[in-house]
């Protein structure tokens, strides 16, 4: 079998990109270009080497699986495709693959320089990319800083947060934190940042089922990043950990709001929620709960949306991966939207859906869409919003799934309430389509 090679690297892919049938890849294959011709048995045959697939089969197999240009290149040359446009697909390629990720480029400045800087800097840009793993192998791996207890201290607690041992994470990082001195700024607004990080990982993991606890978390969280940009106010990754944190805040209040309950809490047990209305209450002490409730809420998307603008106004240095500026860019929109500012929300999502088109982004569309009928009750905006969760259910109909489910009390509580049966319609369009076909 010529191809074997080959067609086990795409079964692979396959697989790593998801797709655990070739049924599923079939299904992703049509949805891009329902005319290809490309069976069950066919992709066995293709997976297995015996068969090799035709340049534009290729072309999609290796879009739907996010190959990159040298691994589609690769593949041409094993089965002997050239495309007719075989030059300027070369040189496509060619300045695809000269182009360096914001990864790439941390990798090089840290190889030139092997500083403590740069080395965080590289470890928090993979965690951002979800690259976990590698994060872990270079904190177990790298021999390049000194071997005193700061160091050995703060590579165990970034290990520990990355395996989910916060709260060991946390003591970790404290302990490293109380032996470092004045002079190394950057090393204590870094420890700084990494227990707000824990801190707030906790508050996310329960987010859910423990509204009242994640957001004493969170709070806790958006203390110790505070004091990492009080030492380091330039410091992006810590401004963009303090940007989602606020962000979070803010959207923990307004839930309750949505749901007309007050923000019951003991003083012993939430003792950052006390302090929180402690502050507003030195300001103006006539609110009622609910205003106070509102204003908090809104004072926090504040912080989060002039955080974001200040992450975006340098995004082109390349400080921030790729995946954390494009979330930059969403919930700097999605921010909008909650401080009730729909214009000019409306301009940057309708910017993005034109840029890129996946789930998320036409799931933000319905939410802003729903937002916007709680703000003027125009029924309009909630037929527009199930466009939208339709469109976004095509893509990714699982994830939708869930995230229909975990906002049907906040973002998308006006939708379920008025527009129930199209939900239950969207949501059931699978079975509605095998029942079709018997």
């Amino acid at each position: 079998m010529e191809f074997i090679e080959a067609g086990k690297f795409i079964r692979n892919k396959r697989k790593g990109e998801g797709f655990s049938t070739q049924k599923k890849f079939i299904s992703a294959l049509l949805k891009s270009d329902p005319k290809i011709n490309c069976s069950e048995s066919y992709m066995s045959l293709i997976e297995s080497g015996v068969k090799s697939p035709s340049v534009h089969l290729l072309d999609l197999i290796s879009s739907i699986l996010n190959m990159s240009p040298q691994e589609k290149g690769e593949l041409l040359l094993i089965y002997k495709r050239v495309p007719n446009d075989f030059e300027f697909a070369v040189r496509s390629n060619l300045k695809e693959s000269l182009k360096l990720t914001n990864i790439d480029k941390l990798k090089v400045k840290y190889e030139s320089e092997k500083s403590k800087q740069n080395f965080n800097n590289l470890i928090r840009a993979l965690v951002l990319e979800g690259k976990v793993d590698q994060a872990t192998e270079l904190l177990k791996s790298v021999t390049d800083f000194s071997s005193d207890f700061i160091d050995l201290q703060d590579r165990t607690a970034k290990i520990a947060a990355l395996t989910g041992n916060y709260d060991f994470a946390i003591q970790a990082f404290q302990l490293a934190f109380d032996s470092c001195t004045d002079e190394f700024i950057y090393t204590k607004a870094d420890i700084l940042m990494n227990i707000g990080v824990c801190y707030f990982s906790k508050a996310l993991k329960i987010y859910d089922n423990n509204i009242l606890s994640s957001l004493e978390f969170m709070l806790k969280s958006k203390f110790y990043l505070e004091k990492s940009l009080d030492l380091c106010s330039s410091y992006i990754y810590c401004l963009d950990e303090y940007a989602r944190c606020s962000y979070h805040i803010g959207d923990a209040l307004l839930s309750y709001l949505r749901n007309t309950t007050n923000l019951e809490f003991n003083q012993n047990d939430n003792p950052e929620i006390a302090k929180l209305f402690e502050s507003l209450n030195k300001t103006d002490n006539k609110l009622s709960h609910l205003k106070a409730i509102e204003k908090l809420s809104n004072n926090n998307f504040s912080i989060a949306l002039d955080s974001y603008s200040k992450i975006l106004s340098h995004s082109e240095r390349g400080d921030l991966p790729e995946k954390a500026l494009k979330e930059a860019v969403y919930f700097y929109a999605y921010t909008l939207c909650k401080m009730k500012n729909f214009d000019l929300a409306l301009i940057f999502i309708n910017s993005i859906n034109i840029l890129e088109q996946n789930w998320l982004t036409h799931f933000i569309k319905a939410c802003y869409c729903n937002m916007k009928y709680e703000f003027d009750k125009n029924i309009e905006n909630l037929e527009e919003a199930l466009k939208h969760i339709n469109i976004a259910y095509d893509y990714e109909p699982e994830i939708v799934k869930d995230m229909l489910i975990s906002e049907k009390d906040k973002d998308l509580k006006f939708i379920w309430l008025n527009k129930s049966t199209g939900i239950t319609e969207i949501m059931n369009k699978d079975i509605i389509k095998e029942a079709e076909k018997k």
